[in-house]
């Protein structure tokens, strides 16, 4: 639906799946490709610590939908103002 609407998508997932969502992202990318799209518009942040995700969900005039998943930690702080 992103991509539909010109958006741009950033996946974050945890290091435990990180080696399966480099080759999702790497799929996604070239079915973009065979489309003609802009295989650029899907982005996996590699980096999987809990530290930057939350750095990411301070991030709110660039990113206009968070959806959170893991530990009630995480989820508490993904809840904005």
């Amino acid at each position: 639906m992103c991509f539909k609407t010109g958006n741009a998508v950033i996946l974050r997932g945890g290091k435990d799946a990180i080696n399966t969502n480099m080759v999702i992202i790497k799929a996604i990318k070239e079915g973009l490709k065979a489309c003609n799209m802009p295989k650029d518009c899907v982005y996996l942040l590699e980096d999987t610590s809990r530290e930057t995700t939350v750095e990411l969900m301070k991030l709110n005039q660039y990113v206009d939908v968070l959806i959170p998943r893991g530990g009630a930690r995480i989820n508490q702080n993904s809840c904005r103002k």
